[in-house]
């Protein structure tokens, strides 16, 4: 029982990277948007294939991101995660929680497991909690990840009726945020707010060098950058 417990500790600190990625990719798109809405100059390239290029790119690898999280028998996906922790319940116990606390707030920490994962006098959580939780995610990400399934993991030869927009996308993505949250300080005791994200806030500083070098740079290698070590296969 306990290798289970180690295994899905080891799962959650997976699930937290790609929804921490997510949440940053989600955060790039959106003031991506807001730069380009704010220039008109801007604007008379919006059908411009570098434009489709980095919408492409984004849903693509959102999309699939999110399709892992919501497959029951991918390893390190948030919902085999919740099947495993509601079929397993007595691995997440009251003692168990409130023991990563120090004694000073272990009392408050009894009413948080109380509120949060089982209810009053309960030793362990609540696999109706975590049933419910389920419910709601598969209900937030049903289109996207039809969509998933369809278009991007299989090519099905019948696309799905309809397409989910940019806003149920980012719903979807929300729900997975929250729901880490929610599993990250039931495991770890330690709560994660925005520090989910690890986006630095001169991200945007790119956009203010120039793109194309003048003639007197032209000795300077371009993809210095690009061919890191991990990229080098794709010149070869």
């Amino acid at each position: 029982m306990e290798q289970r417990f180690e295994n899905w500790n080891m799962w959650l600190h997976q699930i937290r990277n790609d929804v921490a990625m997510l949440a940053e990719h989600q955060e790039i798109l959106s003031d991506l948007r807001k730069i380009v809405n704010n220039n008109i100059n801007l604007q008379k390239h919006k059908n411009n294939p570098f434009v489709n290029f980095i919408w492409d790119s984004y849903v693509g690898n959102t999309i699939i991101t999110i399709r892992r999280q919501l497959k029951k028998n991918d390893d390190n996906s948030l919902v085999k995660l919740l099947y495993e922790m509601k079929d397993t319940p007595q691995l997440l116990s009251r003692i168990r929680f409130v023991n990563l606390f120090s004694s000073a707030k272990r009392v408050e920490a009894n009413i948080i497991f109380s509120q949060e994962f089982s209810g009053i006098d309960e030793d362990y959580i609540d696999p109706g909690r975590v049933e419910q939780d389920l419910y709601h995610l598969k209900v937030i990400s049903n289109k996207v990840e039809g969509v998933a399934d369809k278009c991007i993991a299989h090519h099905d030869m019948l696309p799905p009726k309809s397409e989910p927009d940019l806003k149920e996308v980012n719903e979807c993505i929300d729900y997975l945020v929250k729901l880490t949250k929610k599993y990250w300080f039931l495991f770890m005791g330690v709560k994660i707010e925005e520090d989910l994200m690890y986006l630095p806030d001169d991200w945007q500083e790119i956009f203010r060098e120039p793109w194309m070098p003048t003639d007197n740079m032209s000795s300077i290698d371009p993809t210095g950058w690009w061919n890191a070590e991990g990229d080098k296969e794709w010149d070869e």
